[in-house]
């Protein structure tokens, strides 16, 4: 859920969360959890990688090794604020 603390498009947390919401919609789905696994499903079925495991990525090192290689800063454009230890949860999280 993105925040007023932790928004980072000029118009907020509020739209960043409609635009959430029409999305959901979009893909006939009731929330962002339910939108993912339809996203995922997609991907399986088109032979799509949908983990970093998939691609090669093998070991906690290597995930260190891709959050050292991003500038943080250049994630700006990302709805919600980024640091290094939010990338890592994220890559756990996809790993």
């Amino acid at each position: 859920q993105v925040t007023h603390q932790d928004a980072t498009d000029p118009r907020g947390s509020e739209h960043v969360q409609k635009t959430i919401s029409k999305i959901n919609r979009l893909l006939d789905c009731t929330d962002a959890l339910e939108s993912h696994q339809k996203i995922n499903a997609l991907m399986r079925a088109i032979g799509c990688p949908t983990t970093l495991r998939e691609v090669g990525v093998q070991t906690q090192s290597d995930i260190q090794a891709l959050v050292d290689n991003v500038n943080i800063e250049r994630l700006f454009n990302n709805p919600r604020a980024l640091t290094a230890g939010t990338l890592r949860d994220i890559l756990e999280g996809v790993w």
